[in-house]
């Protein structure tokens, strides 16, 4: 060597391959099929405390590395690896490994959804880099269930029979499934999971949570699955007693919904009824502020990179989509036939589908979800109701409403509205005009499309100060 090489590039090489010898143990526990999730766990831990620098390793060993991790956490599907194992980093791997909910021996996945959001999130603090417009895009703390976790389940109440549902008459399975749906409820957790429950809940604190599905189907090309399982919100009030079998009743119901009528009819038209599902389970922080005994975000909503509703001739496809409520976003992403979204193009902001005064308070949001934290329950409250008694608390709300006055809509003046005397409608006229919103909007989704090779659909919310992709 040093008839070819210079002291210093041996001493370089040697150092190198002593950082690389020290990887062994955790090359071999995450290559090794038979390794549960909680040896990798280990593994990574003792990779953290160990001092070594991953942008010391070489680019083959950093892959040799993050590929069979990838793999066991979150997907097998290569599309996806290809992508992920730019972005996502080992130490990002071993944060994730301290939230998660397996059962004993378990080898499951995050799911559809938890995948999808944890690969957005790394492309989008890397793209922040270089759109200043990004640096501010959070996502809430989550914890994850293990999509193995729903088979431990099933074992542990001997339900197994419960998988036979999906090949019988559907008019069957909708007349049964409020059956199974109790069934499940009144089902026990194994241990390990329900200790993984509390130690998520002791992080989480008291703040309302949303207990989201995350199916090993959900959110992959072709087969969205979008609303067919069931996400349900959580006050989280209370003793912490309450709140453990608040949660276990909701992760049991999201399990219930794989065996409701809509996910197996959707299953059966694309030729997946066969397929083995599992689920994982998301228990994510409810963006949003309280006001009074109520709790919810200043705006949400959904947004596509491809716009199929295009109401002018000047907005392209690739424009895209906002649809935005007041409130928590489920309103957003339900169709409903009492109610509106906002609809914004990012690619054409000052083309809105309603133009005049009367369409724009007819097709105006007229109701608001939220929870109310006193009786613990989701509810909705008319926009009119919410802004009378908590309309100049309620963050932003002079970027969300326009005031109606002598047949034309004006931005709000002044330091305060009055509620109780002036005709409030929700535009979001501030928010567009005021705010960079709309580019961040437009420069979240080419991004995220771009990285991913395909167009995007997200959900998000802000809580008037942050904004969050859900």
């Amino acid at each position: 060597a040093s008839a070819n090489c210079s002291e210093q590039e041996i001493l370089g090489l040697l150092e190198t391959w002593l950082s690389e010898d020290k990887l062994g143990n955790l090359i071999y526990t995450a290559e090794r099929q038979s390794s549960s999730l909680a040896e990798i766990a280990d593994a990574l831990s003792r990779f953290e405390k160990s001092g070594l620098d991953e942008s010391d390793l070489s680019r083959s060993v950093q892959t040799m590395l993050r590929v069979p991790l990838l793999r066991r956490f979150l997907t097998d599907r290569i599309e996806y690896i290809r992508i992920a194992k730019k972005f996502v980093t080992i130490r990002d791997l071993q944060e994730l490994s301290q939230r998660l909910i397996y059962p004993r021996e378990g080898h499951g996945k995050l799911g559809g959804k938890g995948a999808g959001v944890f690969l957005a999130r790394k492309i989008v603090e890397k793209a922040a880099s270089e759109h200043e417009v990004l640096k501010g895009v959070k996502v809430p703390r989550t914890w994850y269930v293990t999509s193995d976790a729903l088979l431990s389940f099933i074992l542990h109440n001997n339900l197994e029979d419960v998988y036979d549902r999906r090949y019988m008459e559907i008019d069957r399975v909708r007349q049964q499934y409020p059956h199974v749906v109790q069934v499940f409820k009144s089902s026990a957790f194994p241990s390990e999971v329900i200790k993984g429950f509390s130690v998520a809940l002791d992080d989480l604190g008291d703040r309302p949570l949303i207990v989201r599905s995350s199916s090993l189907l959900e959110d992959q090309t072709g087969s969205a699955f979008s609303g067919k399982y069931k996400s349900l919100f959580l006050a989280n009030q209370g003793t912490k007693q309450e709140r453990m079998s608040a949660l276990q009743d909701a992760v049991a119901e999201v399990y219930a919904s794989i065996f409701g009528p809509d996910p197996i009819e959707y299953r059966a038209e694309r030729g997946l009824l066969d397929t083995h599902e599992e689920m994982g389970v998301m228990i994510q922080e409810v963006v949003g502020t309280q006001l009074g005994n109520y709790f919810l975000p200043a705006f949400s909503g959904v947004a596509f990179s491809a716009n199929e509703f295009r109401w002018s001739p000047r907005i392209k496809r690739e424009d895209g989509l906002l649809r935005l409520v007041p409130g928590l976003g489920t309103r957003a992403v339900d169709r409903l036939s009492d109610d509106y979204p906002v609809l914004i193009t990012p690619g054409q902001p000052g083309l809105r589908v309603n133009a005049t005064t009367d369409e724009i308070v007819r097709y105006s949001p007229k109701m608001v979800d939220l929870i109310n934290l006193e009786t613990r329950s989701f509810e909705t409250m008319s926009v009119d109701r919410l802004l009378r008694e908590h309309g100049n608390s309620l963050p932003m709300v002079k970027k969300i409403v326009s005031i109606v006055e002598d047949d034309r809509i004006r931005r709000p003046s002044g330091l305060a509205i009055d509620f109780s005397d002036q005709e409030a409608v929700v535009t979001f006229e501030g928010l567009v005009s005021d705010t960079p919103f709309v580019s961040m909007m437009a420069t979240l989704l080419e991004v995220l499309s771009s990285q991913l090779g395909t167009p995007v659909d997200i959900e998000f919310a802000s809580d008037g100060t942050d904004f969050y992709l859900l």
